[in-house]
């Protein structure tokens, strides 16, 4: 039978000793490799330093108040102070952590060991305290104010996992829907393909089928095309509503409807059909005094050709080009 102040006793000490390698544990992290390059504290200083940087993620700020935060934390359990403000504490540094993991996700650096060691530290120095959380006035009101904030980042990132990069037959796609102006050429991109990154303006991935609508509203005047939008970020909890009246605001396209690679751009074209032979016979069936038939078509010719048909060709030779894409499997 235990007697009640030995396990007073003995819970006391286990809290003290978590506290205690916990701290170990933290003042070590400080030296080992923590993200990329740099060390503990080269990482403690720069997330206090440069996060307004617009090449830094704003929520690295929130790793950088984890020290300062740590270290009062460390006072007032040295001063044996109220263990309220030791809770308040705890549920500042625990709130800080998961944005600190948003962070170093959005900027994808590598994380090394140091991190790990540092979070460890951070935890085993908190849990004689973690109990306490639930008895905080207001405790109710601050998990539901720590779920929609993590709702908020961690939806998006859920959404993320469902997405790939776009091949180079959905690039092809997007090129065709713009140039030529034709809805039906969006649908046959991956529905799951991420849009280019001149399509957004946040950290929130965009879908190019999405953006191959929303453009082409704009572009067509017709809001129509607007109910084929999806969001991959929050908005996609309501029926990405949001995204759905941004896109029927839009008066105007931005970025840009030119190949992401020229390569796979000639790759393509030669896969709806236009070899060398066929591209060099249209070229100089156009323009009879063109010098391609000296040689092989370049990369240029096949963008120049491609422009023509998308800009001035009225014949059926547009039609034939759009009937291949469309018939492309």
């Amino acid at each position: 039978m235990s007697i009640p102040g030995q396990d007073f006793r003995q819970a006391a000490r286990w809290k003290s000793v978590a506290l205690y390698v916990g701290f170990a544990l933290y003042f070590v992290s400080f030296f080992l490799p923590a993200v990329d390059q740099w060390k503990g504290w080269d990482c403690a200083w720069l997330a206090l330093e440069y996060w307004h940087d617009d090449k830094v993620s704003p929520l690295v700020l929130f790793g950088g108040l984890i020290n300062p935060l740590g270290v009062l934390y460390l006072l007032v359990s040295a001063l044996n102070a109220a263990s309220k403000v030791r809770a308040y504490l705890a549920v500042a540094i625990l709130f800080c952590i998961p944005l600190t993991w948003f962070a170093l996700d959005r900027m994808n650096v590598q994380v090394k060991v140091g991190h790990f060691v540092w979070i460890a530290g951070v935890l085993l120095m908190l849990l004689p305290v973690i109990s306490g959380i639930t008895q905080l006035p207001g405790a109710k009101w601050l998990v539901v104010a720590s779920l929609v904030v993590f709702s908020w980042l961690g939806i998006p990132k859920a959404i993320s996992r469902t997405m790939h990069a776009p091949t180079e037959r959905d690039d092809f796609y997007y090129v065709v829907a713009w140039n030529f102006h034709e809805p039906s050429v969006c649908r046959k991109i991956d529905p799951h393909a991420i849009g280019r990154e001149d399509q957004r303006d946040d950290h929130d991935l965009t879908y190019m089928q999405s953006d191959c609508f929303r453009n082409l509203a704009a572009m067509l005047r017709a809001p129509s095309l607007c109910d084929n939008i999806r969001s991959a970020g929050i908005d996609r909890v309501v029926g990405s509503l949001i995204a759905k009246w941004n896109c029927r605001r839009q008066r105007y396209t931005w970025g840009t409807a030119s190949p992401a690679d020229g390569q796979s751009f000639v790759k393509m074209m030669q896969a709806v059909g236009y070899s060398e032979e066929r591209l060099s016979g249209l070229i100089n069936q156009r323009d009879p005094g063109n010098s391609i038939h000296r040689g092989k078509p370049r990369g240029e010719d096949y963008w120049d050709y491609f422009w023509y048909l998308a800009s001035y060709d009225k014949t059926s030779a547009r039609s034939d080009f759009l009937t291949r894409v469309m018939e492309l499997k």
